[in-house]
């Protein structure tokens, strides 16, 4: 999705927390990622995609010390979570069994 663009979809799923650097991501998608500041949560940074499939995904990392730490999988709520899951893993090349933190939604 084009930088600036705003989230199409009013709701969204936490499916997982995802091991990848800033740089890496932003190499294997083609794009900056973008930045900016929230109120109460600090710095943060992110980008949104349009997969293959048509499933709307944001993937936002905040610049908290606390742990775990990594890139923050959102998928739109219309999509199947566990199926958009993997096709996000798939492009970044991520194993699952990598992955930080898991939502209880997801299917194995």
């Amino acid at each position: 999705m084009p930088n600036g663009t705003k989230w199409p979809v009013s709701d969204y799923v936490s499916a997982a927390l995802i091991p990848i650097a800033s740089e890496t991501l932003s190499k294997v998608v083609g794009v900056p990622l973008t930045r900016g500041v929230e109120s109460g949560l600090g710095s943060w940074e992110a980008v949104g995609l349009r997969l293959e499939s048509g499933a709307l995904v944001e993937l936002i990392r905040y610049e908290i010390k606390e742990a775990p730490s990594g890139f923050e999988v959102r998928v739109a709520g219309d999509s199947d979570v566990s199926v958009t899951l993997h096709q996000v893993l798939a492009l970044l090349n991520i194993a699952p069994e990598s992955l930080v933190w898991v939502s209880p939604c997801i299917r194995a």
